[in-house]
């Protein structure tokens, strides 16, 4: 990278430029700590040093982008396309940020003169003030230069109280602060369109990885994708206390076997488990058949439930898991025998209705697993005895568990056991 020494005045010669004399005082003033070791500094002067230093830096910085809006002749002279593109030529510092550091540069120079000094003063940060120049962009043509002058001057008081994240938010509704009669029909316009461009750009991808998963991408609008981040931190963000009386979990009290899984894997768990749990009568029809999904799976699979089992897609799944959705969801079983004979068509009146699983939620109150409290609102209901071998679809015969101890009862490394007290106990096959 080239970095040239500061030029320094001959003797007699003419005095430098201030800008000169700026860098070669810098520089001198950073040589001359230079290996000191701040580790013996007390703690009121760390706090003094650091606090100096941030105000410093971003002074500092306030000058560069000076410099840098006033540089077209450097950039010609060197035959860059820019300043920006200059500046990444010879410090490596990246295309994209430079770019931003010259259009920062222009608008501080140019359209919002108080930002500027308010940035080489000190008094906000370099990211405040590119917080403030995006508000101030947005602003309506036409506004008045005095309104616009008032709502730079609010965006600059509130960047002492916020950090830059939340004065783009502030910045979004600034003109209906500053000026309500004009601010609330520009803010609804402004909101009007942008969730025209949300509808517009959003979008979902599947990609088969072809290892039992499936990759999602995709783009949607914030408040939905607000809302499904409230429903899936409810699934994997509550904290659970033992019951009294309950036998002891093999982790620490209030904690979970999901509760220790990164927080990315809970999501991720939780967005299956919202899946399993939406209601079919809130979904449109699909072809005639409602969200129907078949599985083919052969007599004695199901009766083992140890085996594969076949989606109406090809997709192969373990018959535990064709189990555990049919506790669930409205899959409809087609038993084969030989020859591909179609035995039975499983029937939806083995799936528990909205009012048998509020009267489970009032008996069981939660997760029916020894030593798991999840709420009765986010567990499932389970067939104690499967559909396969002659169990009902009745109060006796049903219990609620977490979509986590709802897995591991249709996963055929686990055995459970039910007591009395109707409680579940899982445990590892040898």
């Amino acid at each position: 990278m080239d970095q040239p020494p500061p030029p320094t005045a001959p003797p007699g010669a003419a005095p430098q430029h201030p800008l000169l004399v700026c860098v070669g005082a810098v520089t001198a003033a950073l040589d001359a700590v230079r290996g000191v070791d701040p580790a013996y500094l007390p703690p009121r002067d760390k706090a003094q040093v650091l606090l100096g230093l941030h105000r410093a830096e971003e002074r500092l910085h306030a000058v560069k982008l000076a410099v840098l809006a006033a540089a077209t002749d450097v950039a010609e002279d060197d035959a860059s396309r820019s300043p920006g593109a200059w500046l990444d030529k010879h410090t490596a510092c990246g295309h994209r940020a430079a770019a931003q550091q010259e259009r920062l540069g222009h608008a501080l120079a140019q359209r919002w003169t108080a930002t500027g000094a308010a940035l080489a003063e000190g008094l906000l940060t370099r990211h405040h003030a590119a917080a403030v120049v995006a508000a101030l962009d947005d602003l309506p043509a036409g506004l008045e230069p005095a309104l616009a002058a008032a709502c730079e001057k609010e965006l600059i008081a509130l960047a002492e109280h916020v950090d830059p994240h939340g004065l783009r938010r502030a910045g979004r509704t600034i003109l209906t602060l500053v000026a309500p009669e004009v601010g609330e029909e520009h803010d609804r316009r402004a909101l009007e369109a942008e969730e025209r461009q949300a509808a517009k750009h959003t979008w979902l991808a599947f990609h088969r990885a072809g290892d039992g998963t499936t990759y999602l991408r995709g783009r949607i609008p914030d408040a939905t994708a607000a809302r499904l981040q409230t429903l899936l931190h409810a699934f994997a963000a509550p904290r659970r206390q033992r019951a009294p009386g309950r036998p002891a979990a093999p982790l620490a009290a209030g904690t979970s076997e999901v509760d220790r899984l990164p927080f990315d894997q809970r999501l991720g768990s939780a967005f299956c488990a919202l899946l399993d749990r939406i209601p079919e009568q809130v979904l449109p029809e699909h072809g005639g058949t409602g969200t129907t999904l078949n599985v083919l799976v052969d007599l004695d699979t199901l009766l083992t439930g140890l085996g594969v089992a076949t989606l109406d897609d090809g997709t192969p799944i373990t018959a535990g898991a064709a189990r555990r959705l049919a506790c669930t969801a409205h899959l409809v079983p087609v038993v084969l025998g030989t020859d591909s004979e179609v035995l039975d068509l499983g029937r939806r009146s083995r799936l528990y209705s909205r009012a048998q699983r509020h009267a489970m939620a009032v008996r069981d109150r939660h997760c029916r697993a020894a030593g798991c409290t999840i709420p009765a609102a986010w567990c499932e209901a389970h067939h104690l005895h499967p559909w396969s071998r002659g169990g009902r679809t009745d109060l006796a015969d049903g219990i609620l568990l977490c979509p986590f101890h709802h897995h591991r009862v249709h996963d055929d490394r686990y055995s459970h056991d039910v007591t009395p007290d109707r409680h579940v106990e899982l445990h590892r096959r040898t």
